[in-house]
């Protein structure tokens, strides 16, 4: 099969992208990692299926959705598991972080108290039943070995961390420590570690020009 020409196409930054841009270098696949600045969104986003990205171009043709590009993108680097039973456990633990994603209380005057009670009453399940997972995982990942569910996990953790949801504080994390050692090794893997200094040379060689 021959490599398809795939392009990128996301802001600045890691978020949900990030994860197709590690997939894609794992895979050997030398992508076009477009990077919109923000003040060129409003131009940029009635171009884009669905007014959204990040953006996955193969051979030309565009696709929305960040989890679908990423498990298309795990499959040319041989991180999704052929197994069955394996594969529905990476799943599972995919769609965790993306409903997440999707029921964290967004806008209005309250959102402080929403999101704060939100913590208690939702987040704080959720992040339990992965740390109980990881707590009896013999192999520190999801499944035998590293797979794309693993850098999606990692990223709730570092979503959490950084700040992306208002009100909700990265301290909430301390109470799971075997899913922070889990987003430890994530972050020191080779597929990531690989790519953070791929990306770092090319943008210090396009700086230098």
């Amino acid at each position: 099969m021959a490599t398809p020409s795939i392009k990128v196409t996301y802001f600045n930054g890691a978020g949900r992208a990030e994860a197709m841009r590690v997939l894609l270098h794992l895979a050997g696949i030398d992508f076009e990692d477009e990077r919109i600045a923000g003040v060129d969104w409003p131009t940029v986003k009635p171009t884009m299926p669905l007014g959204q990205m990040p953006v996955l171009t193969v051979d030309g043709k565009p696709h929305t959705q960040s989890m679908a590009g990423a498990r298309y993108a795990a499959k040319l680097a041989k991180v999704y598991p052929e197994d069955p039973l394996q594969a529905l456990k990476v799943d599972e633990f995919v769609e965790i972080v993306s409903e997440l994603s999707l029921i964290v209380p967004k806008g209005g005057d309250d959102l402080k108290e929403k999101r704060e009670q939100w913590v208690e009453t939702t987040l704080k399940k959720y992040l339990a039943y992965l740390n109980a997972h990881f707590e009896a995982s013999t192999s520190g990942w999801i499944v035998d070995d590293f797979t794309w569910g693993d850098l999606i996990v990692a990223g709730l953790c570092q979503a959490i961390q950084s700040g992306t949801w208002d009100h909700v504080q990265a301290s909430v994390l301390t109470g799971y420590p075997a899913l922070l050692q889990h987003a430890g090794k994530v972050a020191a893997s080779d597929a990531v570690k690989n790519w953070q200094a791929f990306y770092a040379s090319k943008k210090a060689e396009a700086e230098a020009k």
